[in-house]
């Protein structure tokens, strides 16, 4: 009987490992996961799309196309404002906002300059010409450039707008200096040095001089020149004319009549 039970205690002892063996595979086994479903916004990944033509869909789905190659091909555009639109896809769950600038449309040029005569100037430098522009056309761009300058006309172009526009003006003529009208300054022997008497004598010797001259710093030999509508001035010479005395006169008249009384004899 004792040998009995010692083989049944065993037996009991070698079998119940190997049942806990089984029990501990069966709570180790590994599940594989579900693979997790991709968001819109995992496949587009470049959202600022640079400057665009426009705002249009096509236009915006060509630029998200162009940055994400692998977007879906079921892609649509809603929410569109100036900077920025929303894109979905019918395919793939979530909306990605991508932003972009718009481009600005080219004017015309002649819409932009619209006074084509800027009167006169002061010379013809495409700096001069391109100032007067500015100064008669508030909206005229500001990257204007000036080619083909003749005497009384340029063409203006720009790089921000379309054609070109031509533009004329007058160049002020070049003021002279006093100096270059009056060039005979040696008046030579006047009768006396009033201002009248100056002025004429400059006339006479140069007949270029302007009409509104005056005279100032009179002495006894020069005088100077100046004028209201030319600038400089200039220094005339002259001598006055010696007047015989009344009793040197006399003593000559009463030689002579002495001289003509002889000869009557």
């Amino acid at each position: 009987m004792k040998k009995l039970l010692s083989i049944l205690t065993v037996t009991a002892l070698t079998t119940t490992p190997a049942i806990t063996v089984i029990s501990c595979k069966n709570e180790n086994k590994v599940t594989p996961k579900k693979e997790t479903e991709k968001q819109l916004g995992d496949l587009i990944t470049k959202i600022d799309l640079g400057e665009l033509v426009d705002k249009n869909k096509e236009t915006i789905l060509t630029a998200v196309k162009a940055k994400n190659p692998g977007v879906p091909a079921d892609l649509s555009v809603g929410k569109i404002d100036d900077t920025s639109a929303v894109i979905t896809s019918a395919s793939v769950k979530g909306e990605v906002a991508v932003t972009f600038t718009v481009k600005p449309v080219q004017k015309q040029l002649v819409e932009l300059i619209t006074e084509k005569a800027l009167g006169q100037l002061d010379d013809n430098n495409a700096v001069t010409i391109v100032k007067a522009v500015k100064a008669k056309n508030s909206n005229a761009p500001a990257d204007m450039k000036v080619s083909d300058i003749k005497e009384g006309s340029a063409v203006i172009k720009s790089d921000s707008a379309i054609g070109e526009v031509l533009v004329t003006f007058t160049i002020k003529p070049v003021q002279k200096q006093l100096v270059e009208l009056i060039t005979k300054t040696d008046l030579g022997e006047l009768a006396d040095k009033t201002e009248e008497t100056i002025l004429a004598a400059v006339k006479e010797k140069n007949p270029n001089a302007p009409d509104d001259l005056s005279v100032d710093k009179i002495d006894d030999t020069s005088a100077v020149i100046t004028s209201a509508s030319v600038k400089g001035e200039v220094a005339v010479t002259f001598t006055i004319k010696e007047i015989e005395s009344k009793e040197g006169q006399d003593d000559t008249k009463i030689e002579n009549e002495e001289k003509q009384f002889i000869i009557n004899e």
